[in-house]
């Protein structure tokens, strides 16, 4: 393994652990529903299934994960 590929899995390594500390401020609703929704892509009705909410609902928990994740309470 040369320099750049260590280089490469220490900063991996590092915003995996960053993301991880930020979800941990979320709700256990918000933090799926944002994963599900921005990091894999389930469009808002498919969350919302999953989480027996409403669709709107649902993108207001994403709304407010992502104002969480921004430093904003």
């Amino acid at each position: 393994m040369n320099s750049s590929d260590d280089e490469d899995k220490l900063v991996a390594d590092v915003v995996r652990l960053a993301l991880l500390d930020v979800l941990k401020t979320l709700s256990p609703a918000e933090r799926l529903a944002f994963v599900l929704h921005v990091l894999f892509g389930l469009p808002y009705q498919e969350v919302a299934a999953v989480l027996n909410r409403s669709p709107a609902a649902t993108r207001r928990l994403v709304a407010d994960a992502r104002r969480r994740m921004d430093g904003h309470p």
